[in-house]
């Protein structure tokens, strides 16, 4: 038999009873989200929405990220095999092969569109001749 939603909802409510925000008694205790007994009683398993995230964590995250890739780019200079103007002249040389091989790529899809939106129109103009001469022959007979 299907759940309704405000069933759902006061499910979620009991088992975040310890929030405060739900109304609900404070008698529940809480169980092994994993265990039978959990998942047959329908207790709530993870976060409510009341809850706020935590922004500082996520600011740490983050901050470990950019620290780790401007270590890694340093070390990568640090250890390349050429010198630092040859490295620049490559990186020069791979941006212009990728802008080329991108603009190829451009002209190619641009014009299958072309060729396509060409190849609509006649089948457009042409459905409209027949549809005159039908409505023509029709308004003859």
């Amino acid at each position: 038999m299907p759940t309704s939603v405000p069933m759902l909802r006061d499910r979620f409510r009991r088992g975040r009873a310890d929030t405060g925000t739900s109304g609900a008694t404070s008698a529940y205790t809480p169980t092994d989200p994993t265990s039978p007994e959990s998942t047959a009683a329908g207790a709530a398993r993870g976060r409510s929405y009341d809850e706020s995230r935590d922004w500082a964590g996520v600011g740490m995250f983050g901050a470990g990220i950019l620290v780790g890739a401007l270590l890694g780019a340093g070390v990568a200079l640090l250890y390349a095999p050429q010198s630092g103007i040859e490295t620049r002249l490559d990186v020069r040389r791979k941006a212009r092969r990728l802008r080329a091989e991108a603009a190829g790529r451009w002209d190619d899809v641009s014009g299958g569109l072309r060729k396509n939106v060409r190849r609509g129109t006649k089948r457009v103009r042409r459905a409209a001749t027949r549809a005159r001469w039908s409505a023509a022959d029709a308004f003859d007979a």
